[in-house]
């Protein structure tokens, strides 16, 4: 359930106070009961057996609400001097909080599916809860003269929860500032350049300076430890959750940005060009932790048993231009077609990781192998994808005879030539050979494969009105780029059985078909097929109709008699179809589809797509 109030006092004709309050508020309840089996052919023992039913059950809850109060003034003086201001005060609350239970052992058996019935000894009980609060002060000042010349300065104070409060970390962590300034200039007023109205009828000049601030941590107790339980024979214990950090603080941008706006031919296209450069620092992410420093790996987990800590670290440039261009193509009583062009070009590059060698992205398969696929350094991109390079299947024996004198190494260990496929360290006709081999055994080289920044991400809007219907085609898009396909892994690798595979992949290798470039199958998810190299990325362009809607507008008397203004019935929807080479499951990975104009790749991120556990973006149909 969401909802918004608001209200606005008029004091005088130039001083208004704008109120708001918004809210949102979700419940969700979820159960899963996994039951006793026990089946296979007949006349066999079961192949599979399930002894002991279980029982889950989650109800959790969060709540947003926010509330605003911005005191604004405006005034011309002397028809010249137009003075705007603004004084704002918003503070907004993320709460969490939920049940989660469960147990196993029904000696009721599948029927009665409810906790009480579970065997004591495997109930489980956890309320996962928290929140976040943020304060804000705002001030902004605008002076324009003569609808020529203006200059605008902003300033804010944010405080968050997120940080350490000077009672725990003096002077306080919380409270950040957060200035602005931009100036413009609006050309065609000028005396001069009134004989180019019928060509060029607004040009206006912009240049901006300012900072902005970022306090997610995913959670609000960060900078200090937490505790969890822990069952043992002795009773529920404890232990620690996480390293503290009491001097978190926040992650801040400095953005400077030139822009020009211009309208043609009696405003028939308006255009804007914008040029920034974006310096981003002190990133918010977990710090890599070796697993000894962190008591090891949680049973069954890769999660460490204490987390690490959150730090400040990283500085990174991003640099772009983005182009946008509205043209009103046809005017008419009756028609009108409209459209919007928007095209970006943006680069990124690390500047500092504050003493890090590099950062490895790893990408988890679930139980299949864990891939180490980026690899961010000072001086290149984020999440440059790293590994090695590929060279076909191996298929004469006059290759096998080379990689006997010269081993390749690509799992850590020469390989022996061997047809023994169940052997993770052996390598024979039908698997993968690599670049970058050294002669001696030691590893091959691996090479910067791409990044997921793309050459340029575009999107057009075509709007058209006949009368009273309306039809609105919005197409968004990327050229250039890498994706990795994770999935590939799991349902092309052929390392193991119970795992199905896609069709194509059942024309691997053999003797009999020595013409495959699919590697032939080999047990195990650490052999040499399966390491990271550029047989698993793809292309990301893509284009996609991102959304479509015809609408009507009903007669007026229609809504006349409901009481109502005005009624449109509309059709529409999202997502309708992808024009792609890539594979994979589509889905808004930040990664895949950047977003412009200033796509900006944090540290704490995946750097990459882990296509195999996102989630498909749904085709939505409205009516």
């Amino acid at each position: 359930m969401q909802g918004s109030f608001y209200g606005d006092i008029l004091f005088t004709k130039d001083l208004t106070l704008h109120s708001e309050i918004d809210g949102n508020f979700n419940w969700s309840e979820a159960k899963s009961f996994l039951p006793t089996y026990s089946y296979g052919a007949t006349g066999s023992d079961p192949a599979y057996v399930n002894t002991l039913a279980e029982l889950q059950e989650y109800n959790t809850w969060d709540n947003f609400w926010n509330w605003l109060e911005h005191l604004n003034y405006s005034h011309t003086f002397a028809d010249k001097h137009a003075v705007t201001a603004l004084v704002g005060h918003e503070v907004w609350e993320s709460t969490y909080d939920g049940i989660q239970a469960g147990t196993k052992g029904f000696t009721a058996g599948n029927t009665l599916q409810t906790l009480g019935l579970g065997t004591q000894a495997n109930n489980t009980l956890a309320e996962p809860k928290g929140s976040s609060v943020m304060e804000s002060w705002i001030a902004r000042l605008i002076y324009t003269y003569n609808n020529k010349y203006s200059i605008t300065a902003t300033e804010r104070r944010d405080q968050s929860s997120n940080f350490a409060p000077a009672s725990v970390a003096p002077p306080g962590h919380q409270i950040g500032y957060f200035p602005s300034v931009a100036v413009s200039w609006r050309i065609s007023e000028e005396p001069f350049m009134h004989g180019l109205d019928p060509v060029l009828s607004n040009l206006k000049l912009r240049v901006g300076y300012g900072t902005t601030g970022q306090s997610n941590t995913s959670g609000g107790y960060k900078y200090g430890s937490s505790i969890k339980p822990i069952v043992t024979g002795l009773g529920t214990g404890f232990s620690f959750n996480n390293f503290n950090n009491p001097n978190l603080t926040w992650e801040t941008a400095i953005q400077t940005n030139i822009g020009v706006d211009f309208s043609l031919l009696n405003n028939r296209i308006d255009a804007s060009v914008d040029v920034y450069d974006k310096t981003s620092k002190n990133f918010l992410f977990q710090q890599p932790l070796p697993a000894f420093l962190s008591g090891g790996t949680a049973e069954y987990s890769n999660a460490a048993v204490v987390q690490p800590p959150w730090v400040n670290a990283g500085k990174i440039q991003n640099k772009g231009i983005e182009l946008s261009i509205t043209s009103r193509n046809i005017e008419s009583k009756n028609f009108r077609w409209t459209t919007n062009v928007i095209l970006s070009h943006y680069t990124n590059k690390v500047i500092s990781l504050n003493g890090f060698p590099a950062l490895s992205g790893i990408v988890s398969t679930g139980f299949g192998p864990q891939i180490p696929a980026t690899y961010t350094q000072v001086g290149g991109a984020i999440g440059e994808f790293y590994g090695y390079k590929t060279e076909g299947v191996i298929k004469t024996t006059d290759q096998l005879a080379f990689l006997a004198q010269h081993p390749q190494n690509v799992t850590g260990q020469p390989l022996i030539v061997s047809s023994d496929r169940t052997l993770s360290n052996a390598i024979y006709l039908g698997d993968m050979l690599y670049a970058g081999n050294d002669g001696k055994g030691g590893a091959n080289k691996q090479y910067a494969l791409g990044n997921p920044n793309p050459n340029f991400t575009y999107s057009f809007t075509n709007n058209f009105s006949y009368k009273d219907f309306e039809l609105s085609v919005f197409f968004t898009g990327v050229q250039g780029g890498k994706i990795l396909n994770a999935v590939k892994f799991q349902i092309q690798g052929l390392y193991g059985l119970y795992q199905n595979q896609l069709a194509p992949t059942a024309n691997f290798w053999t003797p009999s078909n020595p013409n495959s470039n699919i590697p032939a199958p080999r047990s195990g998810f650490g052999n040499n097929n399966l390491v990271m190299s550029d047989r698993f990325l793809e292309s990301a362009s893509f284009l996609r109709l991102q959304n479509l809607r015809l609408g009507y507008n009903l007669p007026s008397p229609w809504a006349t008699k409901v009481k109502m203004r005005h009624l449109k019935a509309y059709v529409g929807g999202q997502n309708l179809f992808v024009i792609t080479k890539y594979q994979g499951t589509r889905s808004r990975s930040r990664l895949a589809e950047p977003e412009p104009p200033a796509a900006e790749y944090r540290l704490r991120q995946v750097s990459f797509s882990e296509s195999g556990h996102l989630r498909p973006e749904r085709r939505v149909l409205k009516l």
